[in-house]
């Protein structure tokens, strides 16, 4: 052990001044401040008890870390042990405008000069989490739930179903000890619905536990018989107990686990909906997903329609999994593999691709929401929902055409978020404007420019990949897509420098061979005007290049153009277009 102490705090070592300079990185990069604990001797960074190890392998490592992150204020627990349980989360100390003490109100900063300062600090940061973070929370609960009916005490299908409220209260920095302090500011019935569903389903998975702690106290065999039976009856009694004779009764229960867990009293209209039609499957489906139980099949189906009468038995209980709570970092890494091996199989497997993009989706989305925000982590996010909504769009048809676009517009919305707060970031990396062009029409001329300012070369780069083009380039949609995107890139360009002969040839060849693969030739005049520009600027320059691509046109076997008047248009317009097109294209007559 090279840092920190073994003991209490009676002891201090300092032994490793690199050790300790990279502890004293990390915690700035958490927001935490260095504070005193033995007088006279150098501050620390982190929790009194945290320890410090070199190991036989040279290398560093660092234990003891429950207290990493500063407590809650005493002042709103009863319990005084509370500072060493009851701590704030990563996102709110991260947040907070002055970095914050991991031994504040402890006695390891008993010694410190500064140490009622650190206490204050951080009961600012709790006022602050109570006066404004928790009520930002409820707000966006309730914007959730406005689509919801709001006449009725009632769990509505709506989007705030598809919430979920540890990742939407985590990620401001709310613990889920504070549902009820949510409960109390929110304001629509669907929000508040889902919060006492939320709370009722924890105190229920707590108390199951704690039934399971002491059945194993007592009987001491390794067999699973006795934890089956056990867990059955307790769902069994939570299922039944809507029409029980002992209603107040059970209530009651409820309402003392509640309390002694959130700090919150049940109302009237909670009482109402805990006794209503079909609250007991809901409360049921959720508890046993949180305690990691299986049920049957036929189980899950009567529960999910609502049926009367259900009773489970053992053999419903298929499996008893443990649930652990991972880092965000596995869930980053997930995301990653599950979005690469997208990227491998989407050209010959497009459902495949579609269930991995959104595998990765809602991995990445938890990762970013955990603090992972990195540029290119959240540019990744960015990119696998436009290829989930490109993929999604190929899905459509008449069935299933107003699900498909709601989806695919939630994701396009989320992804120009992302594009929006990356672009803003000085010095910014000129392909989040091309990427972000694609996705956000509205602002297509001004990320491109703002792109080819950065990087000029990507406009010879898109040149030369439309003058190499093969026979066996751009069939698919995406790739027709991807063409009508350069030739609105060479408008761009132009736009940006008006006198860039490769401005417009990008323009011309995009579109040219847009017209081709997609068999629409509505660009034909924009097409002709393109490669007059091309000409008018700098024809000699460029003629081998033209005369290269038209040659590869003409390998595509048949007429290039074949609608009618096409000539008469050419003519009209760009009549240097026809000399070129007739010598390097067939079938024009």
């Amino acid at each position: 052990m090279k840092l920190g102490s073994h003991d209490a705090g009676v002891t201090m070592k300092d032994d490793c001044p690199e050790l300790r300079d990279k502890v004293k990185r990390v915690c700035n990069a958490l927001n935490l401040k260095e504070h005193i604990i033995i007088k006279d001797r150098p501050p620390v960074w982190g929790p009194g008890d945290m320890e410090g190890h070199v190991g036989l392998d040279g290398k560093h490592y660092v234990v003891d870390l429950a207290r990493l992150f500063p407590p809650e204020s005493p002042a709103s627990t009863a319990d005084g042990r509370a500072i060493f349980y009851h701590l704030l989360r990563p996102e709110l100390v991260k947040s907070n405008p002055k970095p914050l003490c991991s031994d504040a109100y402890s006695g390891f900063s008993i010694n410190d000069p500064k140490g009622e300062d650190h206490t204050e600090e951080v009961k600012e940061c709790c006022t602050r989490l109570y006066k404004e973070v928790i009520p930002a929370v409820a707000r966006a609960l309730d914007a959730a739930a406005a689509a919801c009916d709001e006449t009725a005490y009632t769990h509505t299908e709506s989007q705030l179903q598809l919430l979920d409220l540890s990742l939407e209260l985590h990620s401001r920095g709310v613990n889920m000890r504070h549902l009820g302090r949510v409960k109390e500011l929110v304001k629509k019935p669907a929000a508040s619905a889902q919060l006492l569903l939320e709370m009722v389903v924890r105190v229920f998975k707590n108390e199951l536990r704690q039934q399971l702690r002491e059945e194993m106290g007592k009987i001491k065999i390794a067999s699973e018989e006795p934890y089956r039976v056990l867990i059955v009856n307790y769902l069994n009694t939570i299922l039944h107990s809507s029409g029980m004779d002992e209603e107040d009764k059970w209530l009651a229960y409820i309402a003392d686990l509640v309390e002694r867990k959130f700090k919150y009293t049940l109302t009237e209209q909670d009482r109402s909906y805990l006794l209503s039609a079909h609250s007991a499957e809901r409360i049921l489906l959720q508890a046993a997903n949180k305690m990691g139980l299986v049920l049957s099949s036929s189980v899950q189906q009567a529960l999910i329609q609502k049926q009367t009468g259900i009773v489970i038995v053992s053999k419903d209980l298929q499996q008893m999994t443990a649930i652990a709570t991972s880092m965000s970092i596995l869930g980053l890494a997930e995301g990653m593999v599950c979005y690469n091996e997208a990227q491998a199989v989407m050209k010959h497997n497009k459902q495949g691709a579609i269930a991995l993009l959104e595998q990765a989706h809602q991995f990445l989305s938890h990762a970013v929401a955990a603090g992972h925000r990195d540029v290119s982590i959240l540019h990744t996010h960015a990119q696998c929902l436009q290829l989930l909504s490109g993929f999604l769009l190929d899905t459509l048809n008449s069935e299933n055409e107003t699900s498909i676009r709601n989806l695919v517009g939630q994701y396009r919305d989320a992804a120009v978020e992302i594009y929006e707060s990356l672009v803003t970031v000085p010095d910014c990396a000129a392909q989040l404007h091309f990427d972000y062009a694609r996705i956000d029409p509205f602002r297509f001329s001004k990320q491109c420019m703002l792109g080819l300012e950065k990087n000029p070369g990507k406009l010879t780069e898109l040149v030369t990949q439309l003058s190499h083009n093969t026979s066996n380039s751009f069939k698919t949609r995406h790739d027709r897509m991807h063409l009508y995107w350069m030739g609105a890139m060479g408008r761009a360009a132009l736009q940006l420098w008006p006198e860039s002969a490769q401005a417009a040839l990008l323009e011309a060849l995009a579109l040219l061979i847009f017209a081709r693969r997609s068999g629409t030739f509505s660009e034909l005049q924009d097409i002709g005007e393109s490669l007059e520009r091309v000409i008018e600027i700098d024809a000699h320059a460029f003629d081998a290049q033209i005369k290269r691509s038209f040659a590869r046109l003409k390998a595509y076997n048949d007429s290039y153009l074949v609608m009618p008047g096409a000539l008469s248009l050419i003519s009209t317009h760009a009549p240097q277009f026809k000399q070129i097109l007739a010598q390097y294209t067939v079938g024009i007559d």
